[in-house]
C-alpha cells in the first residue's frame, strides 16, 4: 500500500459495508457480552492467569493486579500495545518519538526498563541483549488481543529474574473466537495507513484456525525523521482432540522499517555527527503450547516457543537473536487447603552482532541460557476467607549462578464486596549482554589527541535486587462503585552505576586517541515508594467512568568512594504523579462516545514539563456487522514532548495532535 492510499479507502470501506450489511453473520466475537453491559461484581470476578500460572478470581489476587480486555483497546482507539497501556495506573508510559517508547512500571523510565518483564502468551519479548522490549517490533494485529494482565510489583517468584517491577502478559484470543472475516482499514494524519484482513475457519470437528495479515505505515513526530512501516502475517490454530486435551500452534512473520535522528560521536572535527537512521527489522516466532487435565484437581501444560529478530542500521549494522524457550507447568491439590503450582523453565538465547565505532560487542557472538524450577502453594488457612501464598523461583542463569526468588502472599476476604492482601518479595534483574560486553563510545572530547569517553561492559557485573513490601485493598462498597489501591515500599541494592576508571591510549582506528573507560559496576542503592488507586463507577446503566492516580517516591544513593554523577538522578526521569480518567458512554442508535484525558508529572531529566492530553472516540455500528469510527489523539497540544534524547544517540521527537478513521467489517 502506498502512502498516498489512505485517500482512496473509503470507497473501499463503503462497499465493504454494504457486502457485509447483506450477510446475516453469527460472529464468534459478537457472542460475549459487551464489558459496559457487565456489572461491577461480574468485572471483579473475571480469572487471570498471570499472577500465579494459573487461573484466580480478580478480586481474591494478592498482587496489583490490571486487566485490560479487547473492547477497552478498541474502546480507547489504541493501535499499539504502548498506547493500549495508558490507563494502567502506575505505569509510564511516553513516547520517545514515533517509534520508540517508555513503558516503566513503579519508575526506572528508560528506553529500555529492564525491570518489567513482558510476555506475549506467555513467551517473553524481553531482549536479554538489551535487558528491555523494542516495542515498536511487538506490534500484533491488535483485534487479536483478547485481554492484557499487568502485575504491578515484583513477580520473580513466578516469572523469574528481571519480573522485578512488573510483569505484562498479552494474550490472543483462541483460533475459536476468531471464525468468519474481519477486515480492518483506515486512515488519518498520524496512523497515515492501516490495514488488516482475519479469516477464521473450522478445518475439522475439534479443530479451529485462522490466518491474517496487516499493515502499517505511521507519520513522524514533528521536525522528526522517525516514521515507520511494518507488515506482519500470522496464524493460530487450536485443537481439542478429547476433553481432557487442547493442542495450540500459533506464529508470525514481520517485517519493517523504522527511521530516526541520532547524533553519534567520530574521531575526527566537528567530533560528533547527526544524522537519519534507517532500521531494518524483521523476525517472526512460533509457539506450541499443551494442555492437559490429569484428573478434575490436576493439570499439565507444556510450551515450548522459538524466536528469531534480525535488526541492522548504521549503529549495529547487524543483530541478529535467536531464543528458545521450553515450559513444563504442573497445577494440583495434593491435600485438602493446598493448591501448589510447580513448574521447570529453561531459556537459551544466542546471539550476532557486528558493530560500528559507536557500539561493538566483544565477543561478537554469544550464548547464554538460564533455567530454573519454580513452586507455590495457595493454602487455606480459612475456607473462603484467607488465604496464604507461598513461592519461590530457583534460578541458574550463566552471568552470576544461582538466584534465589522467594515470595509470600496472603489475601483476606472478609465478606463478598471486599479483599484485603499484603506481600513481601525478592526479585533480581540479571545482567544483560550489553552489561558484561558492550563498548559504546559516547562522546569524543577534541584535543590533540583527541579523548574518547566510552561505557564498558563488567564481567564481574551482578544482579540488581529488590526486597518488596506491598498492601492492596479492593472493595465494591456499591452495585455501582469499585475501588482497587495499592501501596508499595521498595527496598533496592546493587543497582547499575557507571565508574570511570583509569585512562588508557588506543591507537586503532584512527587517529590515535586516549580513551576515558566507564565501567559498569552495582554501587547504587535506594528505596522507593507509592500508591496506586483505580476507581470504576457506573452512574448509569450505559455509562462507565474510570480513573487512575499513580504516587511515586523515589531516592537514590551511591556507595562510599563512587565517583558516579548520574545515575543517581534516575528519579528524576519518572513523573511523580500521574492521573487518567476515560467515559465510555453508550448513546442512541448504536453510537458509542470514549472521552479520555491524562495528566503526566514533569520529568526533569529530560526537561520535560508536565502535560494534559485528551483522546476522543466516536464510533457507529452501522449494522452487527459493520463499525465506522473517528479517533482524535493528543488533541490538547499541537506538538509536545513526552521524554528525551536516549544513551544510545536517538532524538527525541514531540509528538503531534492527530486523528484517523477507521472501518472494521465482520462477515
Amino acid at each position: 500500500m502506498s502512502r498516498s492510499a489512505g485517500r482512496s479507502l473509503l470507497p473501499v470501506f463503503l462497499l465493504l459495508s454494504s457486502l457485509a450489511a447483506s450477510q446475516d453473520p453469527d460472529p464468534k466475537d459478537d457472542k460475549k457480552p459487551r464489558l459496559v453491559d457487565l456489572t461491577l461484581e461480574e468485572l471483579m470476578n473475571i480469572d487471570v492467569t498471570t499472577a500465579s500460572k494459573k487461573e484466580q478470581r480478580l478480586v481474591q489476587v494478592p498482587a496489583a493486579v490490571t486487566v485490560i480486555h479487547d473492547e477497552d483497546i478498541r474502546r480507547t482507539g489504541a493501535r499499539t500495545i504502548p498506547d493500549a497501556l495508558r490507563p494502567v495506573p502506575g505505569l509510564h508510559i511516553a513516547h520517545i518519538d514515533a517509534n520508540k517508547w517508555i513503558v516503566a512500571s513503579r519508575g526506572f523510565s528508560d528506553r529500555f526498563s529492564n525491570k518489567l518483564q513482558v510476555r506475549f502468551d506467555g513467551r517473553t519479548v524481553y531482549s536479554p541483549l538489551f535487558s528491555g522490549v523494542f516495542w515498536e517490533t511487538e506490534d500484533p494485529m491488535i483485534e487479536d488481543i483478547e485481554r492484557i494482565e499487568v502485575i504491578r510489583g515484583p513477580g520473580g517468584a513466578v516469572w523469574g529474574s528481571n519480573a522485578v517491577n512488573g510483569v505484562i502478559n498479552i494474550l490472543s484470543k483462541s483460533a475459536e473466537q476468531t471464525q468468519g472475516w474481519l477486515v480492518v482499514a483506515g486512515a488519518g494524519t498520524e496512523e497515515r495507513d492501516f490495514a488488516a484482513a482475519r479469516y477464521g475457519f473450522s478445518p475439522g470437528d475439534d479443530v479451529t484456525a485462522r490466518v491474517f495479515v496487516k499493515y502499517d505505515d505511521r507519520d513522524r513526530s514533528y521536525h522528526g525523521h522517525d516514521d515507520w512501516i511494518q507488515g506482519r502475517a500470522g496464524f493460530r490454530t487450536d485443537w481439542t482432540p478429547g476433553s481432557a486435551d487442547r493442542l495450540t500452534v500459533l506464529g508470525e512473520y514481520y517485517r519493517g522499517q523504522f527511521h530516526g535522528t541520532v547524533t553519534v560521536a567520530q574521531l575526527t572535527p566537528p567530533f560528533s555527527a547527526t544524522f537519519e537512521n534507517e532500521v531494518d527489522d524483521s523476525g517472526g516466532h512460533v509457539l506450541a503450547r499443551w494442555e492437559h487435565r490429569l484428573s478434575p484437581t490436576s493439570e499439565l501444560t507444556a510450551q515450548l516457543s522459538y524466536a528469531r529478530s534480525e535488526r541492522g542500521d548504521e549503529l549495529n549494522p547487524t543483530e541478529v537473536l535467536d531464543m528458545i524457550e521450553a515450559d513444563l507447568t504442573h497445577h494440583f491439590t495434593p491435600l485438602e487447603g493446598h493448591d501448589v503450582t510447580w513448574g521447570l523453565v529453561y531459556l537459551g538465547a544466542r546471539d550476532h552482532t557486528s558493530g560500528s565505532f559507536t557500539i561493538s560487542f566483544d565477543p561478537v557472538v554469544d550464548r547464554k541460557g538460564v533455567a530454573s524450577l519454580f513452586v507455590q502453594d495457595e493454602i487455606s488457612i480459612v475456607e473462603k476467607r484467607l488465604k496464604a501464598t507461598l513461592g519461590a523461583r530457583f534460578e541458574y542463569n550463566q552471568y552470576t549462578g544461582f538466584e534465589i526468588q522467594p515470595n509470600l502472599r496472603a489475601a483476606w476476604t472478609p465478606d463478598e464486596i471486599q479483599t484485603y492482601w499484603a506481600s513481601i518479595s525478592r526479585a533480581v534483574r540479571m545482567p544483560a549482554r550489553a552489561e558484561e560486553d558492550i563498548r559504546l563510545n559516547t562522546t569524543v572530547l577534541p584535543g590533540a589527541p583527541p579523548t574518547v569517553l566510552s561505557a564498558f561492559g563488567d564481567s564481574g557485573f551482578r544482579s540488581e535486587e529488590l526486597i518488596a513490601f506491598e498492601l492492596g485493598h479492593r472493595i465494591r462498597p456499591v452495585e455501582s462503585l469499585s475501588t482497587d489501591l495499592a501501596l508499595f515500599y521498595n527496598l533496592y541494592d546493587r543497582l547499575r552505576t557507571l565508574e570511570p576508571a583509569a585512562p588508557f591510549a588506543e591507537a586503532s582506528p584512527a587517529p590515535p586517541h586516549a580513551v576515558v573507560p566507564i565501567l559498569v559496576e552495582n554501587n547504587m542503592s535506594g528505596r522507593t515508594y507509592g500508591a496506586e488507586l483505580a476507581v470504576t463507577w457506573k452512574p448509569m446503566e450505559k455509562v462507565t467512568v474510570y480513573a487512575a492516580y499513580s504516587f511515586l517516591f523515589m531516592e537514590f544513593h551511591l556507595k562510599h568512594g563512587s565517583p558516579d554523577t548520574t545515575s543517581e538522578d534516575q528519579d528524576r526521569a519518572s513523573p511523580r504523579h500521574q492521573v487518567y480518567a476515560r467515559a465510555s458512554i453508550d448513546l442512541p442508535s448504536d453510537v458509542t462516545l470514549d472521552l479520555m484525558g491524562r495528566w503526566v508529572d514533569d520529568l526533569p531529566a529530560f526537561q520535560v514539563d508536565g502535560y494534559v492530553e485528551a483522546d476522543v472516540r466516536l464510533a457507529w455500528n452501522a449494522t452487527r456487522q459493520v463499525e465506522l469510527a473517528v479517533v482524535g489523539q493528543n488533541l490538547v497540544h499541537n506538538r509536545h514532548f513526552e521524554s528525551g534524547d536516549t544513551l544510545l544517540g536517538n532524538r527525541a521527537g514531540d509528538i503531534q495532535r492527530g486523528v484517523y478513521f477507521s472501518v472494521s467489517v465482520r462477515w
